[in-house]
């Protein structure tokens, strides 16, 4: 989910600072269902229109850390391999190998097992 591509009169970066604000201080008026999908879609809004000096503090603003931890617990809590799988690639939809690695704590090689095991 990207930015919509029309006129709001609005700069990109001053949109996704505000949905940033929004995920942070006003995320109990977001459908708890949601609040993962806009969290990530704005990650991604993050990486396309923010500053790179800019992004960590907006990544911490919007818990992108915390939304891995619990995608990771997810993952650990996961008794099946196919399970285990279908998460980190649903993830990876949605951002980079390195963020994941980056954001979940996961050693590239436990990922790379996970994603690379024969069903």
């Amino acid at each position: 989910m990207a930015l919509p591509l029309f006129e709001t009169g609005v700069d990109e970066d001053v949109l996704v600072e505000t949905f940033c604000e929004y995920i942070k201080y006003k995320s109990e008026c977001i459908p708890s269902k949601m609040l993962n999908e806009i969290t990530i879609a704005t990650y991604l809004n993050i990486l396309e229109y923010i500053d790179v000096e800019k992004q960590e503090e907006l990544m911490e603003m919007i818990g992108m850390s915390e939304k891995c931890e619990g995608i990771v617990a997810q993952i650990k809590n996961e008794g099946k391999r196919e399970g285990k799988k279908a998460i980190l690639e649903s993830l990876l939809q949605n951002i980079s190998f390195d963020d994941v690695v980056k954001y979940s704590g996961m050693d590239k090689s436990e990922i790379l097992r996970i994603l690379n095991a024969v069903d």
